[in-house]
């Protein structure tokens, strides 16, 4: 028998939470569709490669897992609103990527009318909290009646554990069950800030059976603001080298502005 922490490359979350709900809930219309906006979906252009992930900024940026990325071969297609009228399609760029961390920031050129969830230095997580997290489970699967029009699948968990490095958290660990799809997409707290990154969940294997555990992580937000606050490494001049030639190369250190204005892209 074994245990170990599958990558969704495709997910959501199915929540079966043992937890007594409050009687008067937080959770209201208005942050669910809040959440919902800034959620999107990520693929190639067959679909044959999908996940999730967030808007952070409305200037195009938006977060998700780098082996989401990873998995596409070819254009990235970022789809904003899908199902809804005011459904956009966008081609994405890698402009940030943190193997380590397996996450990444896209860029999207002339995206208009974006939502984007806050994305604090720091959302001070507890265990037992109450979180929301979306995604698109199995991709297009779920689609209705097999049309293009897939919906955001929103899901309440509570935070289980915190694990912590070098003093700070790192990864979330929740109670719900995620899926295939919704690798990259938000985890979120009650007042719609970004707590974390959906990346990985606990199964069971056997000879006889594949059991999903119910135990699902996110890559805290903490490693995603160290990925957009790092300073980036601008290559100014490169001289091609003959063979019995050193080749030489300028490196420029630049710190970006705040909030993340990318400029460079860099690889982990």
């Amino acid at each position: 028998m074994i245990h170990f922490i599958i990558r969704l490359t495709i997910a959501s979350c199915v929540v079966f939470s043992i937890s007594a709900r409050p009687a008067q809930s937080a959770i209201t219309p208005q942050l669910i569709q809040r959440c919902k906006s800034a959620t999107v979906y990520i693929s190639d252009s067959d679909r044959l490669a999908s996940g999730s992930g967030v808007c952070i900024d409305t200037r195009g940026y938006f977060a998700t897992n780098a082996h989401v990325v990873d998995a596409i071969d070819g254009k990235i297609l970022v789809t904003v609103n899908p199902g809804e009228s005011s459904y956009k399609q966008y081609e994405a760029t890698v402009v940030a990527r943190s193997a380590k961390d397996d996450l990444a920031i896209l860029f999207v050129e002339n995206a208009a009318q974006l939502t984007a969830l806050e994305l604090p230095d720091d959302v001070g997580v507890t265990e037992g909290q109450e979180v929301i997290a979306l995604g698109f489970p199995f991709g297009s699967g779920l689609a209705t009646d097999g049309s293009d029009e897939l919906s955001v699948s929103v899901n309440v968990a509570r935070v289980s554990a915190l694990h912590s490095e070098s003093g700070g958290v790192q990864q979330i660990e929740f109670d719900s069950q995620l899926n295939p799809g919704n690798s990259g997409g938000p985890v979120v707290n009650l007042d719609g800030q970004i707590i974390g990154i959906a990346q990985s969940i606990l199964i069971f294997v056997s000879e006889k059976e594949t059991k999903n555990l119910g135990v699902n992580f996110a890559v805290a937000t903490r490693r995603l603001q160290a990925l957009m606050t790092r300073p980036e490494i601008v290559v100014s001049r490169v001289q091609t080298p003959y063979l019995d030639t050193p080749l030489e190369i300028d490196f420029k250190f630049k710190q970006p502005a705040q909030p993340a204005l990318f400029t460079g892209n860099f690889v982990n």
